[in-house]
């Protein structure tokens, strides 16, 4: 299985040491993630705000030079890199998205994208799409040159989802077999399966957790569970949890069982 994990604001401090460190973990891929709208919301006035209700700008990255820093520094090694990123559903912010990441995929070679379809999409208004959420994916869509793949919670609401995973090359269901989660080893096919049922995926890419891990940890039971669907390619959450478990990790996925 190929293996990829995400990495943060905290790998971009070091890339250099970062990229060592994720490839003796087994990893072939890494996926960047290059901002944070998690608080943003579009409101039904069309004003962006974040989680205390200031105005906020449609588009924003986390700081450049490190980002094209750390994606070369990862290309250079040999790692296939793409984009994770947050973005808000108005014409600006999606237009500036696309724009954004096109511009960044050409100047460091990334091969492709992920849109994390959480809170900014599941919780905001669609106001300057007339409410419908399938007018802003078909905007985002047409935009995107590289490959575009979607992340999502495991139960995300179809509603305001599907749009994006239904266009998207693959989707990403969170399948994060945690203490907490309340998930286990046969929650992964039915999540899987609801996301392309419901959700209308084409492709399915896997995803684990390194947080919150009981002892022993799951990290080789989900991958287990997502080989045995016959997905081929999984993302960890997230970088900084190698220090513990990269080990560990690397030792699942060569493991024959």
């Amino acid at each position: 299985m190929k293996l990829s994990v995400w990495a943060g604001k905290a790998q971009l401090r070091d890339p250099e040491r970062w990229v060592g460190i994720i490839q003796q973990a087994g990893c072939e891929r890494v996926d960047l993630v290059v901002n944070d709208l998690s608080r943003w919301r579009v409101r039904q006035n069309g004003k962006v705000t974040n989680g205390w209700y200031k105005t906020s700008k449609h588009w924003q990255t986390y700081d450049e030079s490190k980002l094209e820093a750390f994606a070369k520094a990862a290309v250079n090694a040999g790692l296939e890199v793409h984009t994770l990123f947050w973005a808000v559903p108005t014409p600006k912010g999606l237009t500036s998205a696309a724009c954004w990441l096109h511009t960044f995929a050409e100047t460091v070679g990334v091969s492709g994208h992920v849109l994390d379809a959480e809170e900014p999409i599941t919780q905001s208004s669609y106001v300057d799409y007339g409410g419908n959420p399938d007018e802003a994916a078909e905007h985002l869509f047409a935009m995107i040159r590289e490959p575009l793949g979607v992340t999502h919670i495991g139960y995300a609401p179809v509603h305001t989802v599907q749009p994006f995973v239904s266009r998207a090359a693959y989707a990403i269901p969170q399948t994060y077999l945690t203490k907490t989660s309340g998930l286990t080893e046969d929650s992964v096919p039915r999540l899987l399966a609801r996301s392309e049922r419901k959700l209308g995926a084409r492709e399915m890419v896997g995803s684990f957790a390194m947080y919150r891990q009981p002892e022993p940890d799951n990290i080789k039971a989900t991958l287990c569970a997502l080989k045995a669907c016959g997905v081929k390619t999984a993302i960890g959450w997230h970088a900084s949890s190698l220090k513990r478990y990269g080990k560990a990790l690397r030792a699942a996925n060569e493991s024959d069982a």
